[in-house]
């Protein structure tokens, strides 16, 4: 018997179990083929919905409710040789009186010229008293351009961007449309009093040759000022002596540490409102109390100096 006739034997004899082999490798091919497809596709829509929220987009410097110079944006960019545009993010409320609708969480973001280019889009910056809608929420307040709205102070739609113009920006990693209003951000500085400030800052990616954030960090160490930080320093009238204030009423501990060890001869004042001081049964109200080290002063636990008009 021939080897040919002998595999064509054993063949036909064990075609049942050869079939299930053969049944199972199809099956298995298929679940691996079809894996790898949606896996790529999955990819793709993840990548092309981050390229929609994040437009060119590669690095974000985000403080949230602390402020930065507008103008660091700027310094920045000159360093990395590379687009960076300032925003600044607050969340608001808005209505449509008109048609009694309103939104009770938005994300209203003040931009320029500069965030607008991460898009490659020609929607044209809006003027002072206009705002840029995204498409999801013209549609909730039922708004479109010419139309005015309140968001704690009056604007017009100049008007409504969809997602490939800017509308769907984010820096929150979900798959849900934010509700978006863009205004300038000259006005809307002006209009909350933070004047020259921000809280976000996207940095371009293309031109960068894929910088650590380490050498990021680096680099914004160059630029960074004691207002980046919230900190202003200015010169006591009659004393050869500055003052460190923060913005934020008090100061963090790692900053404290970092000017104690920057100037060793700093005394750190603690000042707050309290709401009374009383003494045989008259008080005066809202009145400011300081903790110290005074030099040539040594106060015991429980005793307090007093100013003239207060005793």
């Amino acid at each position: 018997m021939s080897l040919f006739f002998l595999i064509l034997r054993n063949l036909k004899f064990y075609r049942k179990r050869h079939l299930a082999i053969l049944a199972g490798t199809v099956i298995s091919t298929a679940v691996l083929t079809g894996a790898l497809v949606i896996g790529d596709s999955v990819r793709y829509s993840l990548g092309q919905l981050s390229e929609i929220r994040l437009g060119k987009t590669r690095y974000a410097v985000q403080a949230g409710d602390r402020f930065f110079r507008q103008q660091l944006a700027n310094e920045l960019s000159e360093h990395l040789k590379s687009p960076a545009a300032p925003v600044l993010q607050l969340e608001g409320i808005a209505l449509n009186n008109d048609q009694d609708t309103r939104i009770n969480r938005v994300e209203v973001l003040g931009i320029d010229d500069r965030f607008i280019k991460f898009w490659n889009s020609e929607t044209p910056q809006p003027s002072d008293d206009e705002a840029i809608l995204s498409r999801n929420t013209a549609i909730k307040l039922k708004l479109k351009p010419g139309d005015e709205f309140l968001v704690t102070f009056r604007l017009k739609v100049a008007s409504i961007a969809d997602d490939m113009q800017m509308g769907r920006f984010s820096m929150k990693n979900n798959q849900t449309a934010p509700f978006n209003i863009f205004i300038s951000l000259a006005s809307m500085s002006r209009r909350v009093e933070l004047n020259g400030n921000a809280n976000l800052m996207l940095l371009a990616g293309k031109e960068i040759d894929n910088p650590s954030p380490a050498k990021l960090d680096s680099l914004l160490r160059l630029s960074w000022q004691p207002e980046d930080a919230g900190l202003e320093i200015k010169s006591l009238p009659g004393k050869q002596s500055f003052e460190i204030s923060s913005g934020r009423i008090f100061i963090e501990d790692n900053t404290a540490k970092a000017i104690e060890t920057a100037i060793p001869e700093a005394e750190a004042i603690f000042t707050y409102l309290v709401n009374d001081i009383s003494s045989k049964g008259r008080s005066t109200p809202y009145s400011f109390v300081t903790a110290a080290d005074f030099s040539g002063v040594q106060l015991p636990e429980k005793e307090i100096l007093i100013s003239n008009w207060l005793a």
